[in-house]
């Protein structure tokens, strides 16, 4: 049986899933806080239940589509 060094099982792993972690970063609580308000408020805004999961990437469209209302959402946006 062959043993597989910890590059190629890294290598194997990275071409099933190539995304694990986009980003870190450390944060002020206060700052925290703020932010978390202001997320809670755009799911108000949109009608989005404050339970449901939404990903940093549909944050960034609703911002979008505010500034530009004629702009399409997505298809997956629209059904809340």
């Amino acid at each position: 049986m062959k043993v597989d060094t910890i590059a190629e099982r890294n290598h194997r792993f990275n071409q099933r899933t190539p995304y694990y972690l986009r980003a870190s970063f450390l944060m002020d609580g206060e700052e925290w806080l703020y932010l978390n308000h202001l997320f809670r408020n755009l799911k108000d805004e949109f009608e989005i239940p404050q339970r449901i999961e939404i990903k940093y990437s549909d944050i960034w469209t609703l911002q979008k589509y505010q500034i530009n209302a004629e702009r399409a959402l997505d298809k997956r946006l629209r059904l809340f």
